[in-house]
């Protein structure tokens, strides 16, 4: 099977961050993760069928989701972002601009969004119970007690990692692949937090807003590579009722645009169907 560009990426950050000590809160979500994932123990790797999404899992760690991020795990990082203001309040984005760094094709640029140290209920130093599924079924919807827009039932390797902060406070990752496009979908029931976004770009992250079914959407763009325009992490997030959602993946951002009008679909028609 051919390896994705994705996986080839999630394998390289994968490599270079066993050598790397990361914050205590990072590492403590992916052994939160690795905990969790179905038939995994610490001698007994996954099938390769189900490695992306082992990586997607320990990237995510107890701040929220990682797509791709490899230049955070020094808390110097942080004075060399450049911050950018969301348009509409829906989210925060800092860069940090590379775009006159020379290009080195051994390494790994990223970037990454979660809820802050606080979490996107203000849930700070609570511990966070995780745990994962392999589908969207009956059982996700009885653990987190609600119907929730979810990816396509029919996307390969349907991975769905809950991170529960308290009493109907849950914070839901999916990771899957559509049409040969992998995704991550981020969803927050009642988010008083606004998504935040982080890493290195060689053009300005935020792009134009995107209209969805009459609400408007924000879309981010950090672009890895100068000579590569694939070499990127398109995202998209916008509010529909009481979520909050986060639509990230290396597709673009006209096939990201198709996947959240549907989800926003299934928000639409539950609100009808309360």
């Amino acid at each position: 099977m051919k390896e994705s560009k994705l996986d080839r990426e999630l394998n390289a950050f994968v490599n270079q961050q066993r050598n790397t000590v990361v914050p205590a809160a990072f590492s403590k979500g992916i052994d939160q993760a690795l905990a969790n994932l179905p038939g995994f123990t610490e001698n007994k790797p996954l099938k390769k069928k189900s490695r992306k999404w082992l990586y997607s899992a320990a990237a995510a760690g107890f701040l929220g989701v990682g797509i791709l991020g490899s230049g955070f795990a020094s808390p110097a990082m942080a004075d060399m972002l450049i911050k950018v203001p969301g348009l509409n309040f829906i989210f925060s984005a800092v860069y940090k601009d590379v775009s006159k760094e020379q290009e080195d094709p051994h390494l790994l640029r990223g970037s990454q969004f979660h809820y802050g140290e606080k979490g996107p209920f203000n849930t700070e130093g609570v511990s966070v119970k995780v745990k994962i599924f392999t589908d969207y079924t009956e059982e996700v919807e009885s653990y987190i007690g609600m119907k929730i827009p979810h990816l396509d039932r029919n996307a390969d390797h349907l991975t769905i990692r809950v991170d529960k902060h308290g009493e109907k406070q849950f914070e839901i990752i999916e990771m899957g692949s559509l049409n040969g496009e992998d995704v991550v979908l981020s969803v927050v029931p009642y988010a008083v937090n606004s998504p935040q976004f982080e890493g290195q770009s060689v053009n300005p992250v935020i792009g134009p807003t995107i209209d969805i079914s009459g609400v408007k959407a924000d879309m981010l763009s950090y672009q890895f590579s100068q000579t590569d325009k694939e070499n990127r992490t398109n995202y998209i997030t916008w509010k529909r009722n009481k979520f909050t959602f986060v639509l990230a993946g290396t597709a673009s951002i006209e096939k990201l645009t198709g996947i959240a009008k549907n989800i926003d679909n299934q928000a639409i028609n539950l609100e009808k169907n309360k």
